[in-house]
């Protein structure tokens, strides 16, 4: 295989895949590294690296692939969902964003009332506190409750004001 056939067979790959996903720069490279394996090609790996430096350079300058971008929606999404900003950022780590990327992400959708939400929704999805299927729990229930919020990164004080809570004064303070 020439470095013109690896070429244009490496455009046509990141073109399919780009119409599927929108991935990270490091899931887009994974991509093309995994499709020169499957192409055998008898080519070094130094033309091979500098062939998928230029596709990832080459759709970085047209706007297809941002890092950025890819981290607010995940972020977004997760928090959405009643994940922690702790397990927001350990998911964007083990998806190779840079840290900066990590942290102003984290920064724009942390605040107060955003944690709040978060953990209310974590408990209405694991029927937890007053979302609880049996109303009447001890103590010991209680903990357990406050523990698994704690656990999965939420903060203690909110995560108790939840399971504390009247059913009415949490729906209206979330404001959802």
């Amino acid at each position: 295989m020439t470095e013109a056939e690896l070429e244009a067979a490496l455009q046509k790959a990141a073109a399919t895949y780009l119409n599927r996903f929108a991935p990270s720069v490091y899931q887009f490279r994974q991509m093309l590294i995994r499709k020169c394996r499957k192409l055998s090609t008898q080519l070094t790996p130094d033309i091979i690296e500098i062939r998928i430096s230029a596709e990832i350079e080459r759709r970085l300058n047209q706007g297809i692939l941002n890092d950025k971008s890819y981290a607010e929606n995940w972020a977004r999404k997760m928090h959405g969902s009643g994940k922690s900003i702790l397990q927001i950022r350990i998911k964007l780590h083990q998806k190779r964003i840079a840290k900066e990327i990590i942290q102003q992400t984290i920064d724009e959708i942390s605040n107060h009332k955003s944690k709040f939400a978060s953990a209310l929704l974590f408990a209405k999805r694991k029927r937890l506190g007053p979302f609880a299927k049996e109303k009447d729990q001890d103590a010991k229930q209680r903990w357990k409750e406050l523990q698994k919020m704690v656990r999965v990164g939420h903060n203690f004080d909110i995560a108790k004001t939840i399971l504390n809570g009247n059913l009415d004064d949490l729906e209206r303070d979330s404001d959802l």
